[in-house]
């Protein structure tokens, strides 16, 4: 998964690592069923994000979810391939 950020905010997209036809339809009946789920970090954090599955290779984006009562403030301690490290704050309202 890339996840990057600018003014606008944070922008997510990845791929299944290991492929497979039955993982493609196990994630889709999850997100039929609810896309919201917690993305979770080493560090243990979690934020709720909106999964978007873009095709049939697997591949998906992330997104703030929206309609949820209440706030969530999160923040995303970023490191990039060279070393240097960004972070992004904000909140779902």
């Amino acid at each position: 998964m890339v996840i990057t950020s600018d003014d606008g905010g944070w922008h997510a997209e990845g791929r299944f690592l290991a492929f497979s036809e039955t993982a493609l339809e196990g994630v889709t009946f999850l997100c039929d069923l609810d896309p919201v789920f917690d993305l979770r970090f080493e560090d243990g954090g979690t934020i709720p994000v909106t999964v978007h599955l873009i095709d049939e290779r697997g591949r998906f984006a992330l997104t703030a979810p929206t309609g949820l009562s209440g706030t969530i403030d999160y923040q995303l301690d970023l490191t990039t391939g060279s070393g240097r490290r960004s972070e992004v704050r904000g909140a779902v309202e």
